[in-house]
């Protein structure tokens, strides 16, 4: 539970913040900030001791550490799964996060000098988005921390950027957006041209290899496809 602590901390502390005057946001910002990044110093220092630095999740689903798997919703034959976990990829990316944000975060102090409630607030909900996004093992749930991550940016850029501040958040929106469905319709079709029924990432990975595998066993090997065809004549 240990993923979800982390996520729900950040998360009422984005809140907190977003309530709180102006005047107090950025150093409370701050201060909660910091207790990501402890509760991520201890994950890792567990995950070096108890899971010897699980490897890629991808290639072996044995080597996820801290992880939960839930059924969540039924799309038609295939299960979405509340499914979060981290490996030795993961595991560094999101330490490396928690420890960006606060840094952020401070160095937000000196420029940023309106609605100052309003942007700690969006930072730390993007970071929950975030911690989501190097966590999630699920397709569909990585997708929806995915685009969690551009609705606080949108913000940020539309609120607290330059002169054209409206027309760069409108311009980034839709240019993540229109990348984001490609990579969803991409992923899709891939799914649908195999025999799963999960979205679970470390199964498609599995199932994009073995159809991967035998694509390039073809190429390399036509002559089975071409015998039959001498034998007959």
């Amino acid at each position: 539970m240990l993923v979800e602590t982390l996520l729900l901390v950040t998360l009422l502390g984005a809140g907190v913040v977003m309530l709180a005057p102006d005047r107090v946001a950025g150093k409370l910002a701050a201060g909660i900030s910091v207790i990501p990044v402890a509760l991520t110093t201890y994950m890792y220092y567990v995950f070096l001791t108890d899971y010897s630095g699980a490897g890629n999740a991808l290639l072996s689903p044995e080597g996820v550490a801290f992880g939960t798997q839930v059924p969540w919703l039924n799309l038609g034959e295939y299960t979405v799964q509340y499914y979060v976990g981290l490996d030795g990829v993961s595991m560094p990316l999101l330490a490396l996060t928690t420890i960006l944000t606060t840094l952020a975060i401070i160095s937000a102090w000196t420029p940023i000098d309106e609605r100052q409630s309003q942007f700690y607030g969006l930072m730390l909900v993007m970071e929950v988005s975030l911690i989501g996004v190097f966590t999630a093992l699920d397709f569909f749930l990585w997708f929806v921390f995915w685009e969690g991550v551009l609705i606080p940016m949108y913000f940020l850029i539309g609120v607290c950027g330059g002169p054209r501040r409206k027309y760069a958040a409108i311009k980034f929106f839709v240019y993540t957006n229109v990348a984001s469905l490609v990579m969803f319709a991409g992923l899709f079709a891939l799914v649908f041209a195999t025999d799963l029924t999960t979205l679970s990432l470390p199964a498609m990975a599995a199932a994009f290899r073995t159809a991967t595998n035998e694509v390039l066993h073809d190429a390399a090997h036509p002559s089975h496809l071409v015998l039959p065809v001498i034998a007959r004549r």
